[in-house]
């Protein structure tokens, strides 16, 4: 039976209710439970996640949400995705104020378990400031659980280029405010994740919109930072999508049998079903293997065993299903550490893995028959060198993103 299935009863506890409160005090509880943690697969918490907040769309809900399975089983990724834009959810005011102050601790407890840096603001303050210098950039974020204000202070000024760009010879690093002695020590590694856009920024953050507090940064950007950008893309190892689809698919409508979407549409399992579950399946459904089917008259609940085939049940839009969910509204081109890529790639598989699992093999007011759901297992973690043994840096310069478009199918379920 499909988890869905399986969680009828917090389902229904949910929707008996109409205290929040009490929404909120089920699904915690149950996201919470150890045997739950112990028991269920990280697809499985994600896929009760979002069917709670399917059916109960609430702020503060998801909210929480995203907070117990950092907490519980790290889904950073997916957490990152419930708590990213409070305006798909309900709920009254005390509800959106709850997912302001849960959003920012939920940050905070992602960088903490991580190497992730998160990037609050980015402000040029010109030259009025401490440093006496002719430009700083004023970088506010969040490392290892802590806040900071860094700043870069740009030394010795060129002319304005012909588009009005000021270049610098040299800049340095410095702290704006001393931050926690937890992390004093890591300016350097700070410096170099920004220099390396190797950072994330929050959701509240102005930098989504390209906003800057100082009209000055949009005036003057920084010509420097820019260099940065063009230096990485020079020097890393480029990876294109394009390359990674045909390692992670093939070039060719169905997946090569090596690659991973091969091995998942190759997946086949053994069910023991009754005889007139196994007749549904043939006749009405995609069809089933029955190395013992019954002869001539045989009692239909009698039991067979059957193999269900993936390839069966996802091979129509395969290709475009795997491609949908691959896009990532917060991937763009640019300079990607080895980790990322990978953390990207096998969330778009899990994710993918998790819509095929909504397929029905049968689907029968007959309550005989019922509805039963496929069931692909695959818990393959995916490296970049297992891919292809060449990628073995560090970060690549990942290009492409542009021709990954969402798809509105993948919201059928």
């Amino acid at each position: 039976m499909n988890i869905i299935g399986n969680i009828k009863p917090l389902i229904d506890k949910i929707k008996s209710t109409e205290d929040p409160d009490e929404k909120i005090f089920y699904a915690v509880s149950f996201l919470e439970n150890e045997n739950n943690i112990k028991e269920l697969s990280d697809e499985d918490y994600i896929l009760i996640s979002k069917e709670i907040v399917k059916i109960h769309p609430d702020a503060q809900l998801a909210a929480e949400i995203a907070k117990v399975i950092i907490e519980k089983k790290s889904l950073h990724s997916f957490a990152q995705e419930l708590i990213k834009d409070k305006s798909k959810y309900t709920g009254d005011q005390w509800s959106f104020d709850q997912f302001d102050e849960i959003q920012k601790e939920a940050i905070t407890m992602i960088s903490e378990k991580s190497d992730i840096l998160f990037i609050e603001s980015n402000t040029m303050l010109g030259d009025n400031n401490d440093w006496g210098a002719p430009e700083v950039e004023q970088w506010e974020g969040i490392y290892k659980g802590y806040g900071f204000l860094l700043d870069r202070i740009y030394e010795a000024p060129q002319e304005k280029d012909v588009d009005g760009h000021i270049y610098y010879d040299s800049f340095r690093w410095d702290w704006a405010e001393l931050p926690s002695d937890e992390i004093v020590d890591s300016m350097v590694v700070i410096s170099d994740k920004i220099c390396d856009s190797d950072f994330i920024c929050t959701p509240w953050s102005l930098l989504d919109n390209n906003i800057s507090e100082n009209p000055k940064a949009i005036k003057e950007p920084s010509a420097l930072r820019k260099k940065c950008v063009e230096y990485s893309q020079n020097t890393l190892k480029e990876i294109t999508i394009n390359e990674i689809i045909e390692y992670l698919y093939g070039l060719d409508e169905y997946p090569d049998t090596n690659t991973p979407l091969g091995k998942i549409r190759a997946f086949e399992y053994d069910l023991i079903v009754t005889h007139k579950v196994a007749d549904w399946i043939n006749n009405n459904g995609l069809g089933c293997y029955r190395p013992e089917e019954p002869d001539g008259d045989y009692n239909p609940n009698e039991k067979e065993m059957i193999t269900i085939s993936a390839e069966e049940y996802i091979d129509s839009e395969l290709k475009n299903d795997f491609l949908a969910h691959l896009y990532n509204e917060n991937n763009e081109d640019g300079v990607m550490s080895k980790s990322e890529i990978e953390e990207w790639i096998n969330q778009s598989i899990r994710e993918c893995i998790a819509f095929f699992n909504n397929f029905t093999i049968t689907n029968s007011d007959d309550q005989d028959i019922g509805t039963c759901y496929l069931n692909i297992e695959h818990d393959t973690h995916y490296t970049l060198e297992s891919i292809n043994p060449k990628w073995s840096d560090k970060e690549f310069y990942v290009s492409g993103f542009s021709q990954l478009k969402r798809s509105e199918r993948i919201n059928i379920f």
